[in-house]
């Protein structure tokens, strides 16, 4: 079992790693953390516009279910790479 000492020691480790990343991965960018708002957002409003013409059918609370899709696709997109 790990102590608690310890515990808050790596906690404090790991977010310090994080943020560190954090900064990296955004580094550069003319855009930075806005880009983690705008991405899904035009994703959303992109498949949106597209399927919900071509499908041609009404499908009830398809607006949330793609944003709910959405979202849990770059969770783990994010999380895994």
């Amino acid at each position: 079992m790990i102590s608690k000492k310890k515990f808050k020691r790596l906690w404090g480790l790991s977010l310090s790693i994080a943020e560190a990343e954090f900064k990296l991965r955004n580094e550069g960018s003319y855009l930075g953390i806005l880009w983690y708002l705008l991405e899904p957002l035009l994703m959303f409003i992109l498949l949106l516009f597209v399927f919900s013409k071509s499908l041609g059918q009404d499908i009830p609370h398809y607006p949330l279910y793609l944003l709910v899709g959405i979202i849990v696709f770059n969770f783990f997109q994010k999380v895994t790479l």
